[in-house]
């Protein structure tokens, strides 16, 4: 069997837990991204044969950062964790499966005891089924921590669900795992692209689970896809970009990962979420 290594980070973004694995053998071949599903964070992992050296996005201080490990530690090594610097809290695990999954369970354990309403989390099998063991005790640490608190905490399948091999086989899984939402597109570049197979989904799920539609929503298109998935939750950013002040700029330098402009702020527009609340409540 092909050995292979497992990463794990919380999005910086979205707040969701990242999981993902990749062979030894492709990692040593050539660099690797492991992307959110939100879209909007990817942790990039590059070697030169004796080191490898990794850009994580950071959950716990919103930064992008840059960690070194020898070859060994991150290809045969049973687990690391890399700590941000800011918060001195580790942020990334790399390593087996197991020991990686471990950690994922900690971490939201932590995440529900500090206050957090629920979790987001997803990973899918090498043949592109949903990991129900690897999700099972991440879930279950989770719902054990909101009871020790004393409230209860949601569990949310995100989008790994859009790039599974049978999306009813999934949904049956998640219902099995008594998830309370999945995070899903219709398995298509954006919401209204997979209306068709939302609508499928929206109707398979019932009252089991409630499908929340997300990738490409905005007031323009949200009482269309809601008369044609039948869904009553969606799922958007909302944001706009704005541009910096700066007015030195030098460019290529990318502080992050390369791709991203330093230059451009993504943020929340009130006046969009608005406007979706306004529809929302009409269409409700």
């Amino acid at each position: 069997m092909e050995e292979t290594r497992s990463f794990g980070y919380i999005c910086p973004k979205c707040g969701r837990a990242v999981m993902a694995r990749r062979s030894a053998f492709s990692l040593a071949a050539a660099a690797a991204h492991i992307e959110c599903p939100c879209g909007q964070s990817d942790m990039l992992i590059e070697t030169d044969g004796s080191r490898f050296r990794l850009w994580v996005p950071c959950g716990l201080c919103g930064e992008t950062h840059q960690a070194e490990c020898s070859a060994d530690a991150v290809l045969r090594g049973r687990g690391i964790g890399l700590a941000c610097p800011k918060t001195r809290q580790i942020c990334c695990y790399v390593g087996q499966e197991d020991q990686v999954s471990a950690q994922m369970e900690q971490l939201a354990a932590e995440l529900v005891a500090a206050g957090a309403d629920g979790i987001v989390t997803g990973a899918l099998t090498p043949e592109g089924d949903l990991d129900t063991a690897a999700l099972r005790p991440i879930y279950a640490a989770a719902r054990r921590a909101a009871r020790e608190a004393g409230r209860p905490a949601a569990c949310t399948l995100h989008r790994a669900f859009d790039v599974c091999r049978d999306p009813f086989a999934a949904l049956e899984a998640a219902k099995e795992l008594q998830l309370a939402t999945i995070l899903t597109s219709g398995q298509a570049a954006s919401a209204p692209q997979g209306a068709s197979l939302l609508h499928q989904l929206v109707q398979a799920a019932g009252n089991d689970i409630e499908i929340l539609v997300g990738a490409g929503v905005g007031p323009a298109n949200l009482p269309d896809l809601a008369a044609q998935t039948g869904a009553r939750a969606f799922h958007l950013s909302g944001k706009k970009v704005l541009d910096s002040r700066m007015i030195f700029r030098r460019e290529g330098v990318p502080m992050g990962l390369p791709g991203f402009s330093e230059f451009d702020i993504w943020q929340t527009d009130e006046a969009t979420i608005r406007e979706v609340r306004t529809i929302l409540d009409t269409i409700a």
